[in-house]
Formats: structure tokens, C-alpha cells, sequence
């Protein structure tokens, strides 16, 4: 083994130094790029705000009878009501499907819900999904926040509808795109 000079530990120390001060730089500048590009370690995306209110239904401020009727592809939508809560909307609808001997039974997804405030509305909880006979399905869905008082008009919109059937015919399809889109006029 060689003797330590004077010479060796200055080159020993100079080597230490520069190793962790590269070490350092690699932490800081490096390594989180490489962090970020690996999907297993990287920072989860952010979830959406979790709903501010639960709906409870307890107070009932007034009922808005719609009556309004959609049609595409032979899926006829029709909104019947609109139950305003103080701490929620709650939307009836009915979905029928041609006039064949077996249409298809048909029901919604999703539901998105805004008003002509931008307010962000998301589904609660509370919400019915019935399939009565063959072509025949009803709903109620639940959207919180209450709209404001100042919102004159609130706008449903159904996106798309999934077949009910456990086996499909052949050359049927799963989804049925719409979407449906119903325009209510909420202001007192």
C-alpha cells in the first residue's frame, strides 16, 4: 500500500470535495427530472375538490315541471321535473327506445350539469336508475351545489347512453352518442 503523502491527501481531499459537491448538483438539477418521468414515483395528479356539501333533500324550495323531450338515433329523452332543494337539484328523467317488438333498454352515464353563472355542479350521491320493461328505463339524479340565486337558467346534459342488456344483438353497439342537451329556465 502506497505511504500517504502530502500530495495523495490534497488529491484525496480535492476528490472528496468535488464528488459530493457533484452529488449535490445531481440531487438538485438531475434527479428530479428523472423522478418525474418514472409513472410509479412521480407526483399523483392533483383529484378535483371534493364536493362542499352532502345533499340531504330535506328542504324542498319548489318542483319545475320541464316536460322537455330529446331524440337521436331512435332514443327518444325526455326531462320531466326539476326538484329544487336548499342544498341541491334533483332532475327526473325517462328513457325510451324505439317501437320495435324488443328495443333495447337504454340508460344515461353521466350527467353534466352547469347554469348560465358557470357554477360547477357535480353529482351526488342520492341518485335512481330503474329499468321498467324492455325500452323502458327512469332516473333521478342528484347535483350539488343548490344553483344560485341569481342563475336564470340551468342546462343538463346527457352525453351518452349505455346499452342495459347483458348480451347485446349482433351489430348492436354499447354506447349510444349524443348527447342530449335540455335548457331549463329556473328563475322564479
Amino acid at each position: 500500500m502506497p505511504r500517504p503523502t502530502a500530495a495523495r491527501m490534497f488529491y484525496m481531499v480535492v476528490g472528496f470535495t468535488l464528488g459530493a459537491l457533484g452529488l449535490v448538483l445531481f440531487q438538485l438539477l438531475v434527479l428530479p427530472g428523472i423522478i418525474s418521468s418514472m409513472p410509479f414515483l412521480a407526483t399523483p395528479t392533483p383529484l378535483p375538490p371534493p364536493v362542499t356539501s352532502r345533499f340531504t333533500g330535506t328542504a324542498l324550495e319548489r318542483v319545475l315541471a320541464i316536460d322537455q323531450t330529446r331524440e337521436s338515433s331512435g332514443v327518444t329523452i325526455r326531462v320531466t321535473s326539476a326538484e329544487m332543494f336548499s342544498d341541491g337539484v334533483t332532475v327526473s328523467y325517462v328513457v325510451t327506445s324505439g317501437r320495435v317488438a324488443a328495443p333495447s333498454t337504454w340508460e344515461p352515464e353521466a350527467f353534466l350539469l352547469t347554469d348560465d353563472l358557470g357554477t360547477v355542479y357535480q353529482v351526488s350521491a342520492p341518485g335512481t336508475s330503474a329499468s321498467l320493461s324492455s325500452g323502458l328505463s327512469l332516473g333521478k339524479v342528484t347535483f350539488v351545489p343548490p344553483p344560485p340565486a341569481r342563475a336564470r337558467t340551468i342546462q343538463l346534459q346527457i352525453p351518452h347512453l349505455l346499452n342495459a342488456a347483458f348480451r347485446l344483438p349482433e351489430g348492436q353497439a354499447r354506447v349510444l352518442v349524443g348527447p342530449w342537451t335540455f335548457a331549463v329556465h329556473i328563475s322564479p
